[in-house]
């Protein structure tokens, strides 16, 4: 009797690792990632990606510059058009924590906040002439947003709080 309980008790088990594991493979094909394998193979860095549906990613429009080790992709959110440029943290940020604070100083931050993602700060660089900018240093990663018209802060914690990690 008690055999037969290991028994079931166990092909239950394998019932549940096999449900699981379907159910997991139909959600990464249903949720793929918008960076395309042949690019994503190449970055030396886990970059930060936008599948959730608040805001979609134009795959098409992803490009990496191999050199600058730096991705580039378009995504819309609420509307706009974000073009969001991301690379490795530059070592001398993490080295002298003072050069993002300067670096930042001279894209002339407005203000910043916090997301599940890390510190924003939201700056009017004179090289966009008055535009708009988001940057965020988190996670090994120093990642630029550029609308194609300003946000609100509830708008850019929003699109943030959105944006994951790709494994």
């Amino acid at each position: 009797m008690s055999y037969k309980k290991h028994l079931i008790g166990f092909s239950i088990l394998i019932i549940i690792i096999a449900l699981a594991s379907g159910g997991w493979y139909l959600f990464v094909r249903a949720h793929p990632s918008p960076i395309p394998k042949e690019i994503n193979s190449q970055l030396k860095f886990i970059p930060f990606t936008t599948p959730k549906n608040a805001i979609t990613t134009l795959p098409q429009s992803v490009q990496y510059n191999s050199k600058q080790q730096q991705m580039t992709y378009s995504a819309y959110f609420d509307g706009t058009k974000v073009v969001i440029s991301q690379q490795p943290t530059p070592e001398s940020f993490t080295d002298v924590p003072q050069v993002y604070d300067t670096l930042m100083t001279k894209l002339r931050s407005q203000s910043s906040f916090d997301t599940i993602n890390g510190k924003v700060n939201i700056t009017l660089p004179v090289e966009l002439n008055g535009g708009q900018s988001a940057v965020m240093n988190s996670k090994g990663v120093l990642l630029f947003a550029h609308p194609d018209k300003q946000l609100t802060i509830d708008q850019w914690k929003q699109f943030f709080n959105n944006l994951e990690i790709v494994k």
